[in-house]
């Protein structure tokens, strides 16, 4: 019996995990990927001791391949986003610094905070299709969409600490993470960039560059085209840059929605199957043992039954009693099990939530589902099958 609820323990929180994943995938992509092509570039300084992400803008590194950055597409965004030296990630936490730290142990709290131009940040509001925001001039926001990092921020938001952005202090508009972001992907990673006022930012400390764009496409093979056409220009003009300045590395993610879409794709199937089939395979298996135990119960109980009829109980009566009897001997061990996959898929909500994958709860329908056919087909195939045993013993 802690066999069979072990394996059905496991065949819940597989199948529950594996939906989860496959739903999370496909609704990030249509929320987070919301461009054709992004490039995000910076300039890495390394003097073999200390390694150091500066600004480079795209602009030039095109202009020097004898490339036009705009070429090939109907609506673009070229921003570049700062960072103050005196603002870092440990700065801007505060108290809760150390709970961080244990929590995520391999992010650069030294690093500094990303700051965006609301200006810049409404125009990719406005490519994106989402809703632009406000600000005062002594007024600042946080977007942030990576759960783990949201629950740690507001923390630090609501205790309304203000931020030095440049010599001005500036507090948050809101006391708690708005949901947002700058760069294109499959799913929710923006652990945290602050929206600040035009007014207020140095043009001197730019630490990274963006741009943002759509092709110019009017239908799914001429956005292929398109799509192959700036891979190619983006390598090229790349590798330019690396003969023409050997001694300098350019930290470069050129991400497209169609490279996005088809290793999301590719992930979530890969999950999917996994899980259906780690799932599934457990769930026959137990309801093959179960079964099997059943029926051989049956076999050993057919004179018991026999003297129940022979002292005047009734078939309807023994049905009855056949039928409670396997629906218990089916129904404890899933009790059990999911009484256990309570605790279970709170544990592994954690884990999806740092890989960016929420609403856990929605993917129980599936696996409900799945339970109620084959545990479900098994216990009543199970019951016909030993009400006929019993019959052909009268």
């Amino acid at each position: 019996m802690t066999v069979i609820c072990l394996m059905l323990f496991v065949t819940i929180c597989t199948l529950s995990s594996a939906f989860s994943i496959r739903n999370s995938m496909n609704r990030d992509l249509r929320e987070f990927c919301r461009a054709d092509f992004q490039i995000h570039m910076t300039k890495v300084l390394d003097d073999g001791e200390n390694v150091e992400f500066t600004y480079q803008n795209i602009e030039d590194v095109y202009a020097a391949a004898g490339e036009d950055l705009t070429e090939g597409f109907s609506e673009t965004l070229h921003f570049a986003a700062y960072g103050d030296p005196s603002l870092t990630l440990e700065d801007s936490l505060g108290d809760h610094l150390e709970e961080i730290k244990a929590q995520f142990p391999y992010v650069r709290f030294t690093s500094k905070e990303m700051l965006v131009k609301v200006s810049d940040h409404n125009a990719l509001c406005r490519l994106y299709g989402t809703n632009t925001v406000e600000l005062d001039q002594d007024e600042c926001i946080m977007i942030c969409n990576f759960a783990s990092m949201q629950n740690i921020r507001d923390t630090a938001l609501t205790a309304g600490m203000p931020v030095t952005v440049f010599g001005n202090t500036l507090h948050s508009k809101y006391d708690k993470c708005q949901d947002g972001f700058i760069e294109i992907g499959a799913q929710a990673s923006n652990m945290g960039i602050y929206i600040v006022p035009d007014a207020v930012v140095d043009e001197n400390n730019r630490i990274c560059d963006y741009f943002v764009g759509n092709y110019a496409a009017d239908n799914e093979e001429q956005r292929y085209q398109a799509e192959n056409d700036q891979r190619t220009r983006s390598k090229i003009v790349l590798n330019g840059w690396k003969e023409q300045h050997p001694d300098t590395e350019l930290y470069c993610i050129v991400n497209t929605k169609y490279d996005i879409y088809d290793g999301t794709i590719g992930v979530g199937a890969m999950v999917t199957f996994l899980g259906l089939y780690i799932g599934l395979v457990f769930l026959i298996a137990c309801g093959a043992i179960l079964a099997l135990k059943q029926l051989s119960e049956s076999v050993d109980s057919i004179g018991r039954y026999e003297m129940l009829r022979k002292i005047g109980a009734e078939d309807r009566d023994i049905s009855n009693s056949l039928f409670w009897q396997t629906g218990i001997f089916f129904l404890l061990p899933l009790l059990l099990a999911i009484i256990h996959s309570v605790f279970g898929m709170k544990f592994a909500g954690h884990i999806l939530e740092l890989i960016g994958t929420q609403r856990v709860s929605a993917s129980i329908a599936s696996t409900s589902v799945i339970l109620l056919v084959i545990y479900g087909g098994y216990f009543l195939i199970t019951y016909y099958c030993s009400k006929g045993i019993i019959k052909e013993r009268k």
